[in-house]
This record gives C-alpha cells, structure tokens and sequence, in this order.
C-alpha cells in the first residue's frame, strides 16, 4: 500500500542482508585459515634452515677434523670444550660454544664459526668417536658424532 505523497528508495530486504553477512562470515573465516597455515609453514620452514644449518655445521667439523687428533675434554666455568691438535699446521684448537654459537677457536685466536642459535652444546669422547649434542633455541635436538684417534703425545 502506498501512501500519497510517499517517496519510495530501493532497500536491502532482509534475505539480501543474510547472504552478505554470511558472505562476510566465509571471507573472515578464510582469512584465518590462512593466517594459521602461514604460521603452520613459518614454523616448518625454520626447522628446516636449522636443520640445514646443523648438517652444513657438521659437514665442516668433519673436513676440519680429519687430521686432528683428541686431547681432553674440559669445562671451565661451566663451558664445555673439546682441545684437539692438527698436525698441519702444527696448532690446537678448542671446539666449544661461544654465546649462542659452536665455534672451533685456535691457540692465536682465530675463529671459525659452525653453528649459530644454539641454546647447548653438549660433548662426549669414547675413544675413538667424538659424540656432539645440540640445543637449539627451539628445543630441537640434533646428534653427530666425528671420528678422531687419541693423541699420543700430550
């Protein structure tokens, strides 16, 4: 019925308010998918580079230690430390963690990096394997163990 004098404006009817709320509904919905996927892979791809750091670390102890031989294992002021010696060149080095870094360190302070964003380093020898556990921030843990004979002349 309408009324004289009446102006009549388009308007949204109650059925078209509902499919747009639900749309909304769909889109917001979507969006948080989304959000927790990225985060789902962040996470998964994090764990991946710390793997990878982990396996390139250690590929570089081995290369490094293939003509070392073991002295002692240490821990000084609660560090722990391997003190191994290299024919060529005549050195000894100490492998041990450096803040939040494993780092191989010779007697005139030179300084190799391995491994970055470690929480611990734990070391162990059983003659003739070098067992190394790591920490990462994260909680992951990762195991190598290295071939090095014992020195016979300490």
């Amino acid at each position: 019925m309408k009324f004289i004098g009446q102006v009549t404006r388009p308007a949204f009817t109650l059925i078209e308010m509902v499919i747009s709320l639900v749309v909304l509904i769909l889109c917001t919905q979507l969006l948080l998918v989304s959000v927790r996927l990225l985060g789902q892979m962040t996470t998964l791809a994090n764990a991946n580079q710390q793997n990878i750091s982990w396996q390139i670390g250690m590929v570089q102890l081995d290369r490094f230690l293939e003509e070392a031989y073991f002295m002692k294992h240490k821990t000084d002021e609660g560090q722990n430390k391997i003190i191994f010696k290299k024919q060529e060149p005549d050195n000894i080095y100490h492998l041990k963690q450096v803040k939040q870094e494993l780092v191989v360190v010779s007697q005139d302070e030179g300084y190799m990096p391995l491994i970055a964003n470690l929480r611990r380093i734990q070391f162990s020898y059983h003659e003739p394997v070098l067992s190394l556990q790591g920490t990462f921030k994260d909680g992951t843990v990762y195991q190598h163990r290295c071939y090095m004979e014992q020195s016979h002349a300490q």
